[in-house]
């Protein structure tokens, strides 16, 4: 549930790293979605309709399609 009671990974020293070596160079102060804190991946980007991070439901988090290389959802 995020809070380190029901795993055993550490987002600041195992997530985050991952993010700063590959995604903060995009995605930083730029705007649009900043994934340079644990409080900037929640909040999402400008497109409020993706949010990254669905809490308990990795399958419909739009990180976790992005990652797995599903298409984008076309907006309407």
């Amino acid at each position: 549930n995020g809070d380190g009671t029901s795993c055993l990974i550490d987002y600041e020293s195992e997530i985050q790293p991952i993010f700063n070596t590959n995604c903060t160079g995009c995605h930083g102060n730029d705007g649009g979605l900043k994934l340079e804190s644990w409080d900037d991946l929640i909040l999402g980007g400008n497109n409020q309709d993706n949010y990254p991070i669905i809490a308990a439901n990795h399958q419909d988090s739009f990180l976790w399609q992005k990652i797995k290389g599903k298409p984008e959802p076309v907006s309407s």
